[in-house]
């Protein structure tokens, strides 16, 4: 059985506090439920039988109450999973480093679906893979990059919330990019997705509407 630190002072917290007795059980019980990751695979149904009946609560209430003031969590896979940065944040601090073996198992995961951008963390003794280079953009580096961009996808030309913008590697790892600040810029969604690892020529000479060069 896992064991996990709990945060003793959370209910003094306003974010706890202004949130409806349900969903502040289903907040504790997300803490509990999610893997190390800080990733929780969606199961209302599941998680309704552990809070009981007559504590209600919905995936749509959820995601409102959660990020009504700031990122608690953020959906993905098609809002099958959902990931808590907090949970990261809390469990192993501000720095994190990657000789921990957990540490490594850690870093797979969150650069596999490209999450570190969500953490505000420092990462210690990194490693120089592609699969870590891609993944260790930490969520302050990414609202520097998007607000120097005027949160302005720059492929498309579209202005963007935070929330709906990732940080794209201009020249991809593979073809000899790096983590430095002029490699990394801000993208949206779409762009990035279509983009994958092409070199910036090839993907904007597409014919693809919506892009502007």
């Amino acid at each position: 059985m896992a064991k996990r630190f709990t945060d003793t002072e959370k209910y003094k917290k306003q974010f706890i506090r202004s949130l409806k007795g349900p969903y502040k059980l289903l907040w504790d019980y997300l803490y509990h439920d999610c893997n190390h990751a800080g990733i929780w695979h969606v199961d209302f149904e599941i998680a309704q039988i552990y809070l009981g009946a007559d504590m209600p609560v919905n995936r749509e209430d959820a995601l409102k109450y959660f990020n009504e003031k700031e990122t608690k969590v953020v959906p993905f896979d098609d809002g099958a999973k959902w990931f808590i940065p907090g949970f990261i944040e809390f469990q192993y601090g501000k720095q994190i480093s990657l000789k921990n073996n957990i540490f490594a198992t850690l870093d797979k995961e969150l650069s596999r679906h490209n999450l570190w951008q969500y953490l505000d963390v420092d990462v210690v003794e990194e490693g120089t893979t592609t699969s870590a280079m891609r993944g260790r953009i930490s969520r302050k580096l990414k609202e520097k990059i998007c607000l120097k961009a005027d949160m302005t996808c720059q492929y498309c030309q579209d202005r963007k919330s935070i929330h709906e913008l990732t940080i794209d590697h201009f020249i991809p790892l593979n073809k000899g990019g790096d983590n430095s600040d002029w490699n990394l810029v801000c993208s949206c969604f779409r762009c990035n997705q279509q983009k994958t690892d092409s070199i910036p020529g090839d993907f904007l000479s597409r014919n693809l509407s919506y892009l502007k060069p």
